[in-house]
């Protein structure tokens, strides 16, 4: 368990109605970022401040996990709606930490909330996704990475090569050429979010250890059980032969380039973001696109 005792009791008081929603992060300062790399510093305002005023503004719930700022910060930033926790951390790298904490909170929310998870400091609510959400109650947002697929970066291959070692079943070609998919924003039903988190937490028991697995997992779980995707090579080659040849061909094809080639590797427009079933419904206009930094943007979320 790592929210501590009686964390969770607040829920009980707060003037919700049956089907608000309720915006879930983590401010966390006793680990290294395993993305940017040190740490994070406790109390420093600025580092939520954006995604903090932009749930203040639309009358969200928010509810913020922590593990080491102090009693002043929180008595000046807690709000009717805006709540802090604070948690014990296990043993994953900060952003698997995350799941098991919404896993182990989230059943204490309504049964008929709405649940949006969403990384702290480079994440803002553009407008109330609640329409969009009820408009399609039973799928589960996404947010989709910039690359087109897995086999389109060098970070985005030694990341699906460090989880297919550590992992106990064998990855199927195709994962080559799957959809990439982001973690830093996923929104739906308390129910759907919980059965997701839920899935993703029982991978990470797996793997064991803190070498943040975050992304390969959550697109893993996708592949298996929400988005599935195969190719004609499934069962033919083995993935490590595949991702062999794969490396190496990005590898050799960037050194041929005489500039980046963005066009090619990443995602050129919103409508290409869109992915969609009858589970699912990832990019726009859920979420901008990473990293386009838009302002304005048409997005319910702003991600960078």
């Amino acid at each position: 368990m790592r929210i501590e005792e009686n964390q969770v009791g607040f829920i009980r008081f707060m003037p919700y109605k049956s089907d608000e929603v309720f915006v879930l992060s983590t401010y966390f300062t006793s680990k290294q970022d395993p993305v940017r790399g040190g740490y994070q510093k406790p109390d420093n305002f600025r580092y939520m401040k954006n995604w903090y005023c932009s749930v203040l503004e639309h009358g969200l719930f928010g509810v913020i996990f922590y593990d080491k700022l102090s009693p002043d910060f929180i008595k000046k930033n807690e709000t009717e709606k805006i709540k802090f926790i604070k948690c014990r951390l296990g043993g994953m790298s900060l952003n698997d930490e995350r799941f098991f904490i919404y896993r182990e909170f989230i059943p204490h929310l309504p049964e008929n909330a709405y649940v949006l998870t969403t990384d702290i400091n480079d994440v803002v609510i553009n407008k109330n996704p609640l329409p969009l959400f009820k408009h399609s109650p039973d799928k589960l947002f996404l947010g989709r990475g910039n690359r087109r697929v897995w086999k389109s970066g060098i970070w985005l291959l030694n990341a699906l090569k460090q989880f297919s070692k550590k992992f106990n079943q064998p990855l199927s070609v195709s994962f080559l050429f799957y959809p990439v998919f982001n973690p830093g924003t996923i929104g739906g039903k308390r129910d759907n979010i919980l059965e997701l988190f839920s899935k993703m937490t029982l991978i990470f028991e797996v793997l064991g250890d803190d070498k943040n697995y975050d992304m390969p997992v959550f697109n893993y779980v996708l592949n298996k059980y929400y988005f599935p995707k195969t190719g004609k090579y499934d069962g033919l080659l083995p993935f490590g032969l595949a991702w062999y040849f794969w490396y190496y061909a990005y590898r050799i094809q960037r050194k041929l380039e005489s500039e980046y080639k963005k066009k090619r590797y990443e995602i050129a427009s919103h409508q290409e973001s869109v992915e969609e079933n009858d589970k699912i419904v990832a990019g726009f206009p859920f979420v901008s696109m990473f990293s386009w930094y838009e302002n304005p943007s048409e997005a319910y979320l702003i991600h960078k």
